[in-house]
């Protein structure tokens, strides 16, 4: 006995399925827009003069680093990313110390301007940024 089927009995099925599937590909888009961003770069110094290592970081929100950027000669800093658009909170942070497995850290002074304890930390810097959409520049000053 053949099967038969009434275009009446599945034409509600199909076109709900049907209109499902739409939906759907229409809320899952096709990667829809993203936030806008900027590139970020600038300079740090301290009492007026040049940091020569360490990293900047900037923070959403304390605990929450959004990116970090490295310091070179001339105190000058790029983050490598663009960053989201917003307010942010800044620490600078020295670099690494680095020591050979096995060695004693040095007692030399280091060549860099030791970065206060302050600075380090984004809950007590008291340095912030405003990001636009676009290019910008910071120009960052520690004591």
């Amino acid at each position: 006995m053949p099967i038969q089927f009434h275009l009446r009995t599945l034409k509600f099925p199909l076109l709900t399925g049907l209109g499902m599937v739409f939906l759907l590909s229409g809320l899952s888009g096709c990667g829809g827009e993203s936030s806008p961003t900027g590139l970020v770069q600038g300079q740090v110094k301290m009492k007026g003069k040049p940091i020569e290592e360490g990293q900047v970081v900037l923070f959403s929100e304390p605990g929450r680093p959004v990116g970090s950027a490295p310091i070179t000669s001339g105190g000058t800093f790029e983050f490598s990313a663009p960053v989201p658009a917003g307010n942010y909170v800044v620490a600078i942070l020295p670099p690494a110390e680095e020591v050979p497995a096995g060695a004693e850290p040095s007692s030399a002074k280091p060549k860099i301007p030791a970065i206060p304890p302050k600075y380090r930390n984004e809950a007590t810097s008291g340095l912030t940024a405003a990001i636009e959409p676009g290019e910008n520049s910071l120009d960052l000053q520690i004591q």
